[in-house]
Parts: C-alpha cells; sequence; structure tokens
C-alpha cells in the first residue's frame, strides 16, 4: 500500500485539479470555494487512513477534534455567569483528553486498517456526511456539492492509489500483485455487521441529504 507522503502529494495533485476545475468551471461558485475544495481534497486522502491507529492522520485528526472540543468547552465556560474555578480548571482539560484518548481509543476498538473504512461506500458516506453538515451550516448549494465531492473525490484518490500499489509491487521482490490487491477498492469488508452498518448509514445520508435539498430548493423557490 502506498505511504502517508505518496497520498498527501496525490491529494494535493488531485485537490489542485479539482480547484481548477471549479474555477474555470460554468458552476456559479464563492470565489474562495476553489480554495476550499483543494483543501477538502487534500484532507479526504488522508481520511481513509484514520483506521491505522499509529498513522498520522489519526494522531492528526483526532489531535484536532479535541483541540476544537476544548475551545467549545472554554466558551461555554465565558458564557456561564457564574463558574466555580475548578470548573474551569477541569471541563475544557477533561473534553480534551476525553476525545484525544477516549473515543480515539473507542474508534480504535471499533476499525481495523483495511476494513470498512478502506472502501468505496465509506467513501460515499464521508461525501455525504460533509454535504450534510455544510447544507445544515446554510451555504448556497453549489458551494455544498463542491465542497463535499472534493471530499468525496480526495478519499476516492486514496483507495486507487493503495489497489495501484497492491497490483504493481514496486518493492521489487516479486513480479505478481500483493495480497492486499483488492483490498482497498471494495464494497464491502470481511464483518458483516460492519458492512451491514455501514449501507446502513448511507441510506439514511442519502434520505437526509435528498430531505435538505428538497427544504434548500423550496427555500430558494
Amino acid at each position: 500500500m502506498a505511504a502517508f507522503k505518496a497520498h498527501f502529494l496525490t491529494g494535493l495533485s488531485v485537490g489542485y485539479a479539482a480547484s481548477v476545475a471549479c474555477a474555470l468551471g460554468p458552476w456559479e461558485l464563492n470565489p474562495v470555494t476553489p480554495f476550499l475544495v483543494f483543501a477538502g481534497t487534500s484532507a479526504g486522502a488522508l481520511l481513509p487512513d484514520l483506521d491505522s491507529d499509529n498513522s498520522t492522520p489519526f494522531s492528526v485528526a483526532f489531535s484536532l477534534l479535541a483541540m476544537a472540543g476544548g475551545a467549545m468547552a472554554f466558551l461555554y465556560c465565558l458564557r456561564q455567569s457564574v463558574l466555580p474555578w475548578y470548573a474551569w480548571s477541569l471541563i475544557p482539560p477533561t473534553v480534551v483528553l476525553l476525545l484525544r484518548y477516549g473515543v480515539g481509543w473507542v474508534f480504535q476498538q471499533c476499525t481495523v486498517h483495511r476494513g470498512i473504512f478502506h472502501s468505496i461506500p465509506m467513501a460515499g458516506v464521508v461525501t455525504l456526511a460533509v454535504c450534510l453538515a455544510l447544507g445544515y451550516l446554510g451555504l448556497p448549494r453549489n458551494d455544498v456539492l463542491a465542497l463535499s465531492v472534493s471530499v468525496g473525490l480526495g478519499f476516492l484518490s486514496h483507495l486507487v492509489l493503495d489497489e495501484l500499489y497492491s497490483a504493481v509491487n514496486f518493492d521489487g521482490k516479486s513480479l505478481g500483485p500483493k495480497k492486499s490487491f483488492g483490498t482497498a477498492l471494495t464494497l464491502t469488508s470481511p464483518s458483516a455487521l460492519a458492512t451491514t452498518g455501514t449501507y446502513g448509514l448511507l441510506g439514511m445520508l442519502v434520505y437526509l441529504n435528498l430531505e435538505l435539498f428538497d427544504l434548500i430548493t423550496r427555500r430558494v423557490l
């Protein structure tokens, strides 16, 4: 499978191409959107490796999640008129530790590398989840679609690159494909429960996105 540097560089390349397409295409987009598409595609290219416990994407993602959660907890404390000193001392750092090590540990226990997280349906889940989140923020529909598709495109670039590295043995030890061939661009995982849950989540996200965009359409009209 490809290393972190290869995925990162591929994400940058695909992100640049996607941002140029957005900037030169016929779609009505916010001037900032092409730059966000570049960032979204680059980030999406690293997401499949979240299921690797010791990977750089896992450490970075959950560290950022912990920092964001700690900042939100701090803002919550600021909004309270009367709050004892020990609450200020305990709430923000507790949230940071719970997100980084508690949620991170649970995620590690629920995922295995090259499991359902390295699959085509998970790319759909990630794309639709981003689309739903941005849609509820009230962004214009074209910008929502561009940004969510960019993350999904980056995610898929990771899977394709992993498959290429499995199909072509770059280590020089043998000429045939590696044992990992066929485990990235897959529709299922060895776990029936994980596969069923992913497709159930995918179906729910499809429904929620259709409902959201129906509301957006009615609002615009």
